[in-house]
């Protein structure tokens, strides 16, 4: 073999050699991000470990709690986290036939306050159609219980002007108009002031909130020629005088 042909030959093997090194180094990190794709860490204070809910036709993804330094917070919190999401169920009769699908986003992760949201669709097999849900859980970390949106900001009147100033604007555009405000704002403030509580004689919530670093977010439920639900969004720097700042969720905003 000439020297030309013993050159091209060396290349060869080193090329393979490289290529394969390359290939398990990609195959090596595929497989830490498998292991490690259902937790997320929380500035090493708790990790969020996603969880599935999974009955012939239903799937719901939701969020616990990981790791953190109070146990029986972790286990209230967890236990709310888990019976709002799986909530959805009980708004269907016949679960027999239901085909449900429900993911989560964490619309804030912080210190003091854990806020998750949950959508999702859901329809019984024969139904004309499908249903939009919406399902918010805003989780105090110092108590491990809910946290309420008359126990952060001053249900008023300069709260409900909110609506009518377009200080709340809706996320879909098409919910600005003046017939679905008309539903929203009607018995506003009793929806506000009992946003994010759970009856034990409903299934559903007509008001939820949550939050985000930098705004407050409401849902409303509504019929579902509108959606069934619209969101609102208002800046905080917007509710600052309807804002009860001895609550130690606003350390975290």
């Amino acid at each position: 073999m000439n020297k030309r042909h013993q050159l091209l030959v060396w290349s060869l093997l080193v090329g393979f050699i490289l290529v394969g090194c390359k290939f398990q180094d990609d195959e090596s990190n595929f497989q830490e991000m498998e292991q490690g794709e259902n937790f997320e860490v929380i500035e090493d204070l708790y990790q969020i470990e996603r969880v599935s809910y999974v009955k012939d036709y239903i799937l719901i993804d939701y969020p616990q709690i990981r790791s953190f330094s109070d146990q029986d917070i972790q286990n209230k919190a967890n236990a709310i986290l888990k019976a709002d999401a799986l909530s959805v169920i009980a708004t269907y009769g016949d679960t027999e036939n239901l085909h449900l699908n429900m993911d989560y986003y964490i619309a804030l992760e912080g210190k003091k306050l854990l806020s998750v949201n949950a959508i999702g669709t859901g329809y019984v097999q024969g139904a004309a159609h499908p249903n939009n849900h919406f399902v918010s859980t805003n989780i105090n970390l110092k108590t491990g219980g809910r946290v309420h949106l008359n126990e952060v900001f001053i249900i008023d009147k300069a709260f409900l002007d909110k609506f009518y100033d377009r200080t709340f604007i809706a996320v879909n555009p098409e919910h600005n108009d003046q017939v679905v405000q008309k539903i929203v704002t009607e018995n506003l403030s009793r929806k506000l002031e009992e946003a994010d509580y759970r009856k034990p004689d409903s299934t559903e919530i007509e008001c939820y909130s949550y939050f985000n670093e930098d705004y407050l977010g409401l849902v409303f439920l509504v019929p579902h020629a509108l959606g069934d639900y619209v969101q609102y969004q208002a800046q905080y720097n917007s509710l600052i005088s309807n804002i009860i700042y001895e609550n130690e969720i606003w350390q975290d905003l």
